[in-house]
């Protein structure tokens, strides 16, 4: 997967893991909670950016994920729980910041680069690929020349 966060991971290159579940008070969310599933997720920095500073002081970042285990919102809830939400993520990023997000990127910043699965019956690996759609990467060429 390729997200677009608010913020900076610091270090570059790792792997995260957090017990995920459902908020008791908002069912159709998910968070960390204690008890909940471990999730695990490897990521890696590709771009930082300094868009609209004045704005957004934190700057944001193109990231690599890679979900280890297949938990319900995973890397949102993930990014979300470490104040580094994906950019224009209506039920996580909040209401406020999401409506300054759609004002430059019009969804959701997050996008299935690439899917494999085992082929039930050769039992051998399939991988689908995907390029960026065009208004995503709209917003990093726009991004790319601030």
């Amino acid at each position: 997967y390729l997200a677009l966060i608010h913020g900076h991971l610091d270090p570059n290159k790792g792997s995260m893991q957090v017990p995920l579940g459902r908020l008791p008070k908002d069912r159709r969310k998910f968070g960390v909670v204690s008890g909940g599933k471990m999730s695990i997720t490897s990521y890696s920095v590709q771009q930082e950016y300094t868009y609209l500073p004045n704005v957004y002081q934190d700057g944001f970042s193109l990231v690599e994920l890679e979900p280890k285990t297949g938990r319900t919102h995973q890397l949102r809830v993930v990014l979300k729980h470490l104040s580094k939400p994906i950019v224009s993520d209506a039920l996580y990023v909040g209401r406020k910041r999401a409506k300054k997000d759609l004002m430059w990127c019009p969804r959701q910043f997050l996008h299935a680069r690439k899917l494999c699965v085992v082929h039930p019956e050769t039992n051998r690996d399939i991988c689908f690929q995907s390029e960026l759609a065009s208004d995503l990467q709209q917003v990093l060429s726009v991004m790319e020349k601030r």
